[in-house]
């Protein structure tokens, strides 16, 4: 279930970015802001990297560069347009963050609060019926796993708790977060348990019971953790989180998730001993970010900053 681990990222990633359309709706400049910001702290640590790749490490696979350099490359490994990329894997998530980027503002905007709260409620059903036509027509799991409008119950859930947590008073939000955290459990214990007894309740399997039920449990126990994590910034797992090396880490992670994978690849190809690959790729990927943030992404940020304030 590593894989899960993104989807607790969407959910995060609708949570923070309809908390922040939702509080700038009204305010002038409301798309060039949010658009420029992102720009800002996307754009150019990734399109350093995808040019770097296909420099020096990818040149074999040029020709899928197009779907690189558009925020396309989830259709790329949904469909096996030109086969995937191993060292570019990590890039289909982040695809379906940009296309979430490029429409959400404008739902937000038409729509508002209240609009919002039911399209989220339209993707929370939508996603699942999908996927279960994915498992009908589909060879593989693949659009399924990759698409977004598959995997946008992730980003609806999210949004819902930022709606909810600006319309409820705090001590009803808390006592709801309590709620979400216990349906997250039992969503956790109903995965495993089928994920034991059924053969087909794996991603791979692509059948009709995974692809509707088994990504809405990891939904429901994303949604849960994160709800629950909210309103509880004092408590022990937040006072950890609140670590200054975990506070560095969040800061950098960005750029460690971009360059994780082909690092990996390359401290592989070296033939190391298990301890000192995982080291000697874990030192490497830090450093690498580490001066990302220090030389690109810290400096962009100040300006982002300027942004804001104007």
């Amino acid at each position: 279930m590593l894989w899960a681990g993104v989807d607790v990222f969407f959910v995060i990633s609708g949570y923070l970015i309809t908390g922040i359309l939702l509080k700038s709706r009204e305010k002038p400049n409301y798309f060039s802001t949010f658009y420029k910001r992102r720009f800002l702290r996307i754009f150019p640590p990734y399109y350093l990297f995808i040019t770097i790749v296909f420099l020096f490490f990818e040149k074999s696979n040029f020709e899928t560069i197009f779907y690189y350099f558009t925020y396309l490359s989830n259709f790329n490994d949904a469909f096996h347009y030109s086969g995937t990329v191993n060292s570019l894997t990590p890039m289909w998530s982040l695809a379906i963050e940009e296309q979430f980027y490029l429409v959400w503002p404008l739902f937000i905007w038409a729509l508002g609060r209240k609009g919002i709260v039911w399209m989220s409620i339209i993707l929370l059903l939508l996603a699942p019926a999908l996927r279960f036509a994915v498992a009908i027509c589909a060879d593989n799991h693949w659009p399924a796993y990759f698409l977004l409008p598959c995997r946008a119950d992730l980003l609806a859930a999210g949004s819902l708790l930022a709606v909810m947590q600006m319309t409820v008073t705090d001590a009803k939000f808390l006592k709801i977060s309590a709620y979400a955290a216990m349906l997250a459990i039992a969503s956790a214990i109903l995965f495993v348990m089928a994920a034991i007894f059924l053969d087909d309740f794996r991603t791979g399997s692509n059948s009709v019971l995974f692809n509707t039920l088994g990504y809405s449990l990891v939904m429901l126990m994303a949604a849960g953790l994160v709800a629950y994590l909210i309103p509880r910034n004092n408590s022990i797992l937040g006072r950890i989180l609140k670590f200054r090396l975990f506070v560095y880490l969040g800061t950098i992670s960005y750029v460690l998730y971009l360059v994780h994978k082909l690092v990996l690849i390359q401290m592989g190809s070296l033939g190391l001993s298990t301890w000192l690959y995982v080291l000697a790729s874990f030192t490497i990927t830090v450093l690498i970010a580490m001066c990302s943030w220090r030389f690109l992404e810290a400096p962009l940020q100040r300006y982002k900053s300027k942004i804001a304030a104007y």
